[in-house]
């Protein structure tokens, strides 16, 4: 019997582990805004909307508040690929980080466009 109850118990404490590993998992989310700010991109650019100020302040790096006005989503994921052009230039930097990172930022651009 002290072995069943102690199997039982060891049954519930590896299932409250679980489920606290996943509900911090899932509060890891990536998020438009983290992955903007962890790829760097405020080094150059600042989204004013957000509160997000770029490091360096320029008129050749504006602010990204309102980043969609005439173009799509793919557009900008081939732009910050450099597979595109916008006034007949590439983007200065590559994005490093996964096709699912870029398409997460550039859909948070799209939303935050649209407020």
């Amino acid at each position: 019997m002290k072995t069943f109850k102690t199997s039982i118990a060891f049954i519930i404490a590896i299932g409250l582990i679980g489920v606290t590993l996943v509900q911090f998992a899932y509060s890891q989310e990536k998020t438009g805004k983290t992955i903007f700010e962890d790829a760097k991109c405020t080094a150059c650019h600042g989204v004013a909307s957000q509160g997000i100020e770029a490091k360096k302040k320029s008129d050749k790096n504006p602010d990204l508040s309102k980043l969609t006005e005439g173009h799509d989503a793919d557009f900008f994921i081939k732009y910050l690929k450099k597979e595109e052009t916008l006034n007949s230039k590439k983007h200065p930097v590559a994005f490093k980080g996964s096709d699912e990172d870029l398409k997460t930022m550039v859909d948070w651009f799209i939303q935050i466009s649209k407020e």
